[in-house]
């Protein structure tokens, strides 16, 4: 810190001076990631405006939206240093699903006239999504991006947050455009021509080896890109699977229970303790403000150098951890057991404990006999004390999660990530202090305490101050579930010894 505090790190930034000035449209910026590279441009930056496609919703216009979206914890240190920096966000009417995004003509007058960074992380991340929507959003959402962006006069960069896992379909990943067997542009036709339940009856043949409508819908999202953009200074950005901020500006902050994060709050809460995974797999898993800053360092990398290249093809980021920083799911199951008791929840179900298999049988047996017997006779004490049962949908919901979570949990890819190394390499030391992404050093026992540190504080909403309350929860709920275990065991043996009684 002694040798940072001798010089100023956004004066010595080429990152941060690439940014002075300058006007970015962004969609999806009331998304996870989306509100974390608002606040990291406002914090580290000195950009000009920041517009910002939002849609209105039935009971909140966009202004409120806003007021909801700055009204985060995400944005506490920002107000802090900068008190007026919502003064610097403008908002744009809109909606990806509809022609030309939804945007009136004046404001599409207003950003061809303005803008110089456009970053699309509009999508829906919903596995589960009706692939018409999919299509909507994801594909020709993108599509109408890409027309908007050719009409922007002083266009340096545009940035399409795609996933690691728009090319899932294969276990070699390189950092380069797949061709998909159905184009963007025949799937956003179908789209046009066919009504949602045609479409639904064709989403098994359309998804071929893809496992949900999400992953096959960035592929085509690519495609789209790939075949409009040519002449354009494009970057591809693939994350992996998006886990809470490591360091900045707050350790563990996130806003959903998406991903791994719903499985670990599952088992911090004692409710979830079976899962169907391979320990032995690679956790292809990235912090998100680390994303952000992968995101804006290779923006300033792409505006600053695509002209001298003379290249018309796009950049492809693959972000994963690094090869020689890797690590597996089983990692993040010891990090649960092992800080877990450090900071337990102070309303837990049952003393927090997970089993693992890689069985299917008997993780349906498994499942069963720990989660819907114990929800069933919950629930019927609930009806019996005239209360609502609840528990049974609850493991509904959970093991839907799970079902979507396994195709990423069972099996393994390689990802070349040599851009996303050389990026890192080719910046000063001042951008690697201010913007930092780098995966190899990446400390995962500190990344994944952090993750719970943020989980108990942002998502369950229990400050530090309740720990206390919580370590004699679970102290109380230890004695009991070994009593428990303990009690079925000995009987188990009982019966085992008359058994062999009877027969000897």
């Amino acid at each position: 810190m002694e040798i940072l505090d001798k010089f100023n790190l956004n004066d010595d930034s080429k990152i941060s001076q690439f940014y002075l000035n300058k006007t970015i449209f962004l969609t999806g910026g009331t998304g996870f990631l989306g509100k974390v590279i608002i606040e990291k441009l406002l914090r580290s930056t000195d950009v000009q405006r920041i517009f910002l496609l939002i849609r209105s919703k039935k009971e909140k216009d966009i202004n409120k939206r806003l007021n909801d979206l700055v009204d985060d914890p995400l944005f506490e240190t920002l107000y802090k240093q900068k008190p007026d920096f919502v003064e610097k966000v403008s908002l744009i009417s809109g909606d990806c699903t509809l022609p030309e995004l939804g945007i009136s003509k004046e404001d599409r007058e207003l950003l061809k006239q303005s803008v110089e960074i456009v970053i699309h992380s509009a999508a829906t991340v919903r596995f589960t999504e009706p692939i018409k929507f999919a299509l909507a959003i994801n594909v020709r959402g993108t599509k109408e991006i890409v027309k908007l962006s050719k009409e922007m006069l002083k266009l340096e960069c545009l940035v399409y947050i795609s996933t690691a896992f728009s090319n899932c379909n294969r276990s070699n990943i390189e950092e380069k455009y797949y061709k998909t067997k159905l184009s963007g542009d025949i799937a956003c036709n179908l789209l046009e021509n066919l009504d949602s339940d045609l479409l639904d009856y064709m989403t098994p043949k359309l998804l071929g080896q893809f496992p949900n409508t999400y992953t096959y819908t960035k592929s085509l999202a690519e495609d789209v890109i790939v075949k409009h953009c040519k002449g354009l200074p494009v970057i591809i950005f693939r994350p992996g699977i998006v886990l809470p901020t490591y360091e900045e500006p707050v350790h563990g902050w996130i806003d959903n229970y998406y991903g791994p994060t719903s499985i670990l709050t599952g088992v911090a809460a004692g409710i979830l303790r079976v899962i169907y995974v391979r320990m032995d797999a690679p956790a292809h898993i990235v912090p998100v403000d680390f994303c952000a800053n992968a995101i804006l360092a290779s923006t300033w990398k792409k505006a600053t150098t695509w002209e001298k290249l003379q290249s018309n093809e796009p950049a492809f980021y693959n972000f994963v951890p690094h090869e020689e920083n890797s690590v597996e799911w089983g990692v993040y199951r010891t990090s649960i057991e092992t800080h877990g008791v450090k900071m337990p929840l102070s309303r837990m179900l049952w003393y927090p404990v997970i089993t693992s298999t890689t069985s299917k049988v008997l993780y349906t047996i498994l499942k069963f006999l720990c989660h819907i017997v114990p929800g069933f006779l919950i629930d019927t004490y609930l009806r019996l004390s005239k209360r609502k049962p609840r528990l049974l949908k609850i493991y509904e919901k959970i093991h839907k999660g799970c079902d979507m979570l396994n195709f990423f949990v069972m099996n393994e890819w390689i990802f070349s990530s040599d851009n996303v190394s050389n990026l890192w390499n080719e910046m000063s030391f001042a951008d690697k202090k201010l913007f930092n992404f780098n995966m190899k050093d990446l400390d995962w026992n500190e990344c994944l305490l952090r993750n719970l540190i943020g989980l108990r504080l942002y998502l369950v909403k229990e400050d530090p101050s309740t720990i206390p309350r919580g370590k004699a929860l679970h102290r109380k709920l230890k004695l009991i579930h070994y009593t428990f275990v303990g009690t079925i065991y000995g009987f188990v043996l009982y019966m085992l010894w008359c058994l062999l009684r009877m027969v000897f």
